[in-house]
């Protein structure tokens, strides 16, 4: 159904997206790796971590880290089918995010009113998503795509805002935080994957404050 308005499920992604100019991706690679995950993010002030559906650990670790870092809003990433979408729900995660998207998963979102960030790469997907009153969505794969290609749907969309990810990294993040509708940005190579020791968490760390400021400059500046 057609709507103007933006629905709660993506008002509430946009909320989490606002207080997350960078969104880790991790994968937990064994049971016990959410805890270094957390301690980092704590340590780095980071508002948000998407834990990937990639390995058998994740549902468990979303648990262990809203259990143990209750100010850490945590999201299941990599959510294919409606099965993983509710089982994103019953590990108590925040957020869900999808690479790509399907009718099913929107309707879940918006029934279960659940933080749910879609996947899109056209504009005929764009706009499908808007239809639904979903503003909030996932630019995948964005570095394919080209910070160009993101400013050419400001014209006709111009209330969406979007989380670039894909083919991203430490190199090229700054051309899309120079782009108006973009609100996060995605990666695996935001924070580490792994523990690492105290020299280490801090240089991560400072990395981390001096991107965050880059940001904030480049959009005052937009």
């Amino acid at each position: 159904m057609r709507t103007n308005m933006e629905n709660t499920s993506s008002h509430r992604m946009g909320s989490i997206l606002k207080r997350s100019p960078f969104l880790p991706s991790v994968s937990l690679k064994t049971e016990n790796s959410w805890r270094a995950i957390g301690e980092f993010a704590t340590k780095a002030s980071l508002m948000s971590v998407e834990v990937l559906l990639r390995t058998p650990h994740a549902e468990k670790g979303i648990f262990q880290l809203k259990e143990n870092f209750p100010d850490l809003k945590v999201g299941l990433g990599t959510v294919l089918s409606l099965d993983e979408f509710k089982r994103a729900e019953d590990c108590g995660a925040d957020f869900v995010v999808s690479p790509g998207m399907t009718r099913e998963l929107l309707d879940r979102a918006e029934e279960m009113e659940v933080a749910y960030l879609a996947g899109v790469m056209t504009p005929s997907e764009i706009q499908l998503l808007s239809s639904r009153g979903f503003w909030n969505a996932k630019l995948f794969p964005a570095g394919y795509l080209g910070e160009a290609y993101l400013k050419t749907l400001e014209g006709p969309y111009p209330h969406m805002r979007f989380c670039v990810a894909g083919a991203i990294s430490e190199d090229t993040w700054s051309f899309f935080a120079q782009c108006v509708q973009v609100r996060s940005i995605s990666g695996t190579w935001i924070m580490p994957q792994d523990a690492i020791d105290e020299t280490q968490t801090r240089e991560w760390i400072e990395k981390l404050e001096t991107r965050h400021f880059q940001f904030s400059k480049f959009q005052s500046l937009i």
